[in-house]
């Protein structure tokens, strides 16, 4: 998983340069601090009662899932109203245009989710099962920058969308790993 994270790194440095690359991780900030936040401590919970209460790991499922979209949710809006006034306090936040700020940030409450339900199943001790998720993702996230930012030449923007699919198809994979378990 290191390999791949390095080899993002030089492809991201080596296409979209200094400016663009510094554009890229401001851009994520926002969501990547609004995430850490909005996990609470859940999914650290989550793998203790899912260790722990085999007969209750279904209703972690459903729990995280609201969890994930009422605070996620609210972290979405919260951050969009932020950004929408200009970052007051942080003006220096706000160096491209608010949509590319408002793509990434759409999908915490996805992101919050696959951190719940990874708890879930390592709790239930599919450390292997985790594992292929987590490498088949960096894998996939590696290819999806290749293609958007090299390929198609997309820039930060090809960037970004790479970032929000892994987001969404995160979810949509742990939904269907939940279901191959029987917990959903």
């Amino acid at each position: 998983m290191m390999g791949f994270a390095l080899v993002s790194s030089v492809v991201l440095a080596r296409c979209l340069g200094p400016e663009g690359r510094g554009i890229f991780a401001l851009v994520l900030i926002l969501p990547e601090l609004a995430a850490s936040f909005g996990l609470f401590g859940f999914d650290q919970a989550n793998v203790v009662y899912a260790g722990l209460e085999p007969g209750g790991q279904r209703a972690l499922v459903w729990q995280s899932l609201a969890i994930a979209a009422i605070a996620g949710g609210a972290l979405v809006l919260g951050g969009a109203f932020y950004l929408s006034l200009g970052a007051p306090g942080f003006h220096s936040l706000i160096h491209a245009p608010l949509w590319m700020y408002l793509v990434p940030l759409s999908v915490v409450p996805l992101r919050l989710l696959t951190q719940y339900w990874g708890s879930i199943l390592r709790g239930m001790n599919r450390i292997w099962m985790i594992n292929v998720y987590e490498a088949g993702a960096k894998a996939v996230s590696l290819t999806l920058l290749v293609a958007l930012v090299v390929g198609l030449r997309f820039g930060v923007a090809g960037a970004i969308w790479a970032d929000w699919l892994m987001g969404v198809g995160g979810a949509i994979v742990l939904l269907a790993l939940l279901q191959k378990v029987k917990v959903w």
